[in-house]
Parts: C-alpha cells; structure tokens; sequence
C-alpha cells in the first residue's frame, strides 16, 4: 500500500515537502479588447473566434426596479436614480431656499423681522397623510366608547374602526369646548396634525384658536403639550402672521419661558398687556426661593419675594434701566424649521428666518436675574427681621417692602392707631370730661376702703420703748454680676485667637473665607464654628453664613462690631 501511495505521488511525500512553499501562478492575461472563444471536441472540427468588448456609454443613465412600490409612493420611491453631479445638490437647495413665501417686519418689541421660505427639499413623505386629513377634516363625529390608541407619530392609517369613531367623537367635543378625560394623548397629536396639514380649509386665526383651545383643554390631564405646542403654535402663528389667541394669557408667562423662542411670546404678552416679570423670572433666574428654609417657616415668603421682584423688574421696563438697558439686548438671527418634529406634509412646512433684539439670549442676563431675585429675598428677609443675608446687591429703597410686624408687634401698635373720627375740640372735651369721671371714681374706691388697716400695714413705732428688730441678713444674697468681669468686647475677646481676628476681617472686606482659611492652612467650618460662638456670647447671632460653598458676613452687625 505504501508502495503504491508514493508511486502515484511519484516521490516520496515528507512533512518538509508539506511545508514547502507551493510554486506562485499568475492570472492568465485577458485580452481587454476582445475574448477568445475556442471549441475542440472529438466530434467536431476545433474552432476559434473573439468576441470583441462591449463599448461603455457613459450619457446612459440606467434605474432598475428595487421593490413593488410605485413611483412616488408616500412611503418609498421604487426607483434608484443617478445621483447628481458635485454642486448640482447644493444648487438646487439654493434654488429651493431663494423662494420667499413672506416677508414682514415690526417697529416695537423683541421680533423685528420674519422670513418665510419654502421647504428646500420639497419631500412629500407625508403627502398622503395630508390628503386625507382634507377626506376626514369634514366628517361628523357621533357618540362612541373609548378605545385604547398609542403611536409615536398618530396618522389616519393606524386607526381601526371604533378608535376612528372614538376619534371622531373627541373632535366634536373637542370643537365645543368639552374635554374627555380618556382621550389618549395619541388622539390629541392626531388632531394637532390635521390642522397643521389643512391651512386651505380652515383660516389661520382659526386654526390658531383651535389650536390654543387644545392646549388649555388638555393640558391639564397631558402636561407634555407645553413641550410641543409652546413650538409649534409660534411657527404656525409666524407662518401665517396671525397673533397668539388671547385665550391663553393666563398661560401665556409660564409656557414662554419653557419655549425655545421666548421672544414671540414676549412680544404676546406686551401685546395682551402682561407684565414680563414672571416670564423673566422662570426662564433666566437659577434662585428657587421655595427651597430656602423660611419658605416653610413663614407663610406666603415664596409670594412676598416673588412680589417684590415682578415689582422691581415691572418698574424697569418702565424706566428702560436695570436689566432693560440697551446695552443688555442682543440682536441674532434665528434660524427655524417650521413643526420641526411633528407630521407635516412638504408643501406645509417651512423655513423661518427670523430676527430679534432680546434679553433672553444675552449670557450675562442669568447672571443679573439670579442677582435681583436674591436682593428681593433679602429685602422680604429684612423686613422679617431675619439677620440672615444672601450674597447679591442691595435692592432700591423703593422696591424693598415695609417691616412685617408680628402679631405681638400689631397688638400692641393698635393702642397708637389714629382715631377714625376727625379730631376736634368738642372730642377733646368729651375725652377730658371722660377722664375727670374716671378720676373720680378711682378717689371714691380709695376712700371706701379700710384705712386704717393699710395704715397699720405701712407705719412704724419709733417710741423709745419700742424693741427694735435688726433686719435678718439674708444668708444666700443673690448677686447680678457681669459674665464678662474684665468688660472685654467681641473683638477683644477674638483678638486673641490672632488668625480669627484676621479671618473675620477678610470676610467683613468681601473676600472669599475659605480661600483665606486654605491660605492659612485652617478649616473653614472650624473656624466659622469658633467666630460664631464668640458671637453668640457678646452679641447674640451669628455673624458669618453659610451661603452656598462660602462663609459670607451679615451686614446687619457692622456696626456693632469694631473693627
């Protein structure tokens, strides 16, 4: 058997010949201009000829079928096409983009002016879908049971038959001002589609109405509207330059400052005449007053900040100065697509170009809210006596609030309350005459009682005779002494802890406590720790807080401390 293996092999077979690397063998040539076809059979005579190469046209643009769609489905092209040429892309977007629908500007307020350009692509995935919310836009709804509905992005399509019904229903409703608790949210986004999609049938003050009463109906039971219509009622409104509905003024702060586009909704509420101060107050300040302490300790305290800022910022609107000045308003140009995210067929949406002067856009504009939120809080917390200050600029006088007295304080200031009546000379008579009849009777008590028992309660035998009784010396005098003996003073008694002293004075000059501690190598909380108790001892608080990640020195005590 060996024997025969290694004939057929026809040497013997070793692992160094396995090893052994197998000769190289280049492709055979092939003839680019031409293919030889031979033929060599037994049977036939052998022949040969070329095939010569097939030319490439390259003006021949070829498409094949990828799928059974149509042509211009809603959902799919069916065709794969040539793809344009480098430049002709970005010509035919210019092209696109140079078509202006509207133009129009304004003379007041933070919109100076709107550009409405067609959609540069000019797609129509959702051609259909517009199609037929023009088929079902007019139908009339009829009473049916809720069914359960969810989609992502709600179309026509999804609905079975009874959900179609339960949607119909809810639109009648919902056209008459009557909510159902049930609808899903889906139904609702379903129907904000379809008056995106109808601008021919419906008019743009309309579809604006519908779409504020929507928002005000739903919003309670779906609060995840404010995230979609507070950006695509301004576009709507923009698009076909109608005003926000003054349904939703009372709204209309709140929603504005969760919007991208605080500016149209500023210009609303200037427009309704609704001060900005709420509007300011939630988009730009980072100060939640409701977490402070005294929110909870003091009732109303989150209102009466709340008031004294909407006062302060309200006061320089008027002037035009504080956070109003020009130099805090900056001009952009804001860039939009229309209903981004929502259904909305290509011949509906569009592109804004819109440009504004505002305070919203502004960095240092958080910074300066934040500020004027604080200085509000420390003028309530003044006027309630709390010693406890945050780090931010004094308020104006005449933003800040009177002194809060408290019920002790007004039980007692009522007895020093004007009189009602005018005063006058026969009052003043009758007063006089009322006190005389009460002096009077106060003499006739005395009179009337038993003189000579209080007589004999407060005289003294001094006749010789008398035995006179030395008074009994009190065994355990009670002694009021000062606790400190050597009258040392806050600063005396800090002094002589050398690195307090100069902390302290660091803090009260508006240097930063702990990085004077980290200089000094001595925690700031320790040190803090020790201050304050010395104060507690001579002058009864505190006279560093906390505020934030730093010690910051309460003003109130400047006085009574010698520096």
């Amino acid at each position: 058997m060996k024997d025969d293996i290694v004939n057929n092999r026809g040497e013997d077979f070793t692992l160094e010949d396995r090893r052994r690397a197998k000769p190289y063998a280049p492709p055979p040539k092939r003839d680019t201009d031409s293919t030889l076809v031979t033929s060599d059979r037994e049977t036939s005579n052998s022949a040969s000829f070329s095939i010569p190469s097939r030319e490439k046209d390259s003006t021949v643009t070829k498409s094949f079928r990828t799928s059974n769609y149509n042509t211009g489905n809603a959902y799919g092209r069916g065709y794969v096409r040539k793809i344009p040429q480098r430049g002709e892309a970005k010509q035919a977007t210019a092209r696109a983009e140079d078509k202006i629908i509207a133009e129009y500007g304004k003379d007041t307020g933070f919109v100076k002016h709107v550009t409405v350009r067609s959609w540069p692509s000019g797609g129509g995935f959702y051609d259909k879908f517009a199609r037929d919310a023009v088929i079902y836009h007019g139908k009339a709804g009829r009473s049916a049971p809720h069914v359960p509905f969810f989609s992502y992005i709600p179309q026509y399509a999804h609905l079975s038959d009874a959900a179609m019904a339960y949607y119909l229903h809810m639109r009648e409703q919902l056209r008459a001002g009557v909510r159902l608790p049930e609808a899903d949210f889906s139904y609702i986004l379903l129907y904000i589609y379809e008056i995106i999609n109808i601008g021919e049938l419906i008019s743009p003050a309309d579809g604006a109405e519908l779409l504020a009463k929507v928002w005000l109906l739903y919003r309670p039971i779906h609060p995840t509207l404010d995230k979609y219509l507070s950006e695509w009622l301004p576009d709507y409104c923009l698009i076909y330059n109608v005003p926000l509905p003054l349904a939703l003024a009372p709204i209309l702060c709140e929603v504005g400052a969760k919007s991208t586009f605080k500016e149209f909704f500023a210009d609303a509420a200037a427009e309704m005449g609704i001060p900005l101060s709420k509007m300011i107050r939630l988009a730009l300040s980072d100060h939640n007053v409701a977490r402070c302490k005294y929110a909870e300790e003091i009732k109303g305290y989150v209102a009466e900040v709340e008031k004294v800022f909407d006062t302060a910022v309200n006061e320089y609107a008027r002037r035009g100065t504080g956070i109003f000045l020009p130099r805090n308003f900056k001009s952009a140009t804001v860039t939009r697509d229309a209903f981004c995210g929502s259904l909305c067929a290509g011949n509906v949406k569009k592109k804004l170009r819109v440009e504004v002067s505002s305070i919203f856009r502004a960095p240092e504009m958080r910074r300066a809210v934040t500020e004027l939120m604080k200085s509000a809080e420390n003028a309530v917390r003044a006027a309630h006596g709390i010693k406890g200050r945050l780090q931010a600029p004094r308020l104006e006088d005449a933003f800040a609030p009177a002194k809060v007295p408290d019920a002790e304080e007004r039980a007692y200031l009522s007895f020093y309350d004007s009189p009602e009546s005018v005063l006058s000379t026969e009052s003043a008579a009758a007063i006089e005459s009322e006190s005389w009849k009460n002096a009077e009777i106060l003499a006739d008590d005395y009179s009337d009682g038993d003189s000579e028992a209080i007589e004999g309660e407060i005289s003294f035998d001094m006749s010789d005779d008398a035995e006179t009784m030395p008074p009994t010396p009190d065994t355990n005098p009670v002694t009021y002494a000062p606790e400190n003996t050597e009258n040392e003073t806050f600063m005396s008694s800090l002094s002589k802890k050398h690195h307090l002293a100069e902390l302290l004075k660091g803090a009260v000059s508006g240097k930063s406590f702990k990085s004077l501690c980290r200089e000094r190598g001595v925690f700031a909380d320790d040190a803090a720790r020790e201050i304050n108790e010395l104060a507690m001892e001579f002058i009864g608080d505190v006279v560093l807080e906390p505020d934030g990640s730093d010690y910051i020195f309460v003003e109130d005590y400047a006085d009574e401390i010698d520096l």
